[in-house]
């Protein structure tokens, strides 16, 4: 599980793109070079720049506008079971194997 912080006065409203039936926005999430921060953060968030944004200007910095933590699960954590197999319907029938002892034959 990741869980992100955002602050929300930091976003650029101008990059919120609309799309068939809701608003975007791209966000970027940047792990941090030595692992978690001091203050329990795993890398820090960014909004997304175009390609065509950072040909044009490759100094292009967007602001960090947020944090995110990774969780791992526990060592004593185990997944919940797969789900059985569903029963056969009443209609199938499995073949069934000869018995060899309820034979009469003496070879």
């Amino acid at each position: 599980m990741i869980t992100v912080k955002l602050k929300t006065n930091l976003i650029d409203k101008n990059r919120i793109h609309r799309g068939k039936k809701h608003n975007y926005l791209d966000l970027v999430l940047i792990e941090n070079k030595h692992g978690r921060d001091e203050f329990g953060y795993d890398g820090f968030v960014k909004q997304g720049v175009s390609r065509e944004e950072r040909q044009a200007n490759p100094d292009l910095q967007m602001p960090i506008i947020g944090n995110f933590t990774v969780y791992m699960p526990r060592a004593d954590y185990a997944p919940a079971p797969a789900p059985a197999a569903p029963a056969p319907s009443m209609g199938t029938r499995r073949p069934t194997e000869p018995n060899m002892a309820d034979e009469d034959c003496p070879f």
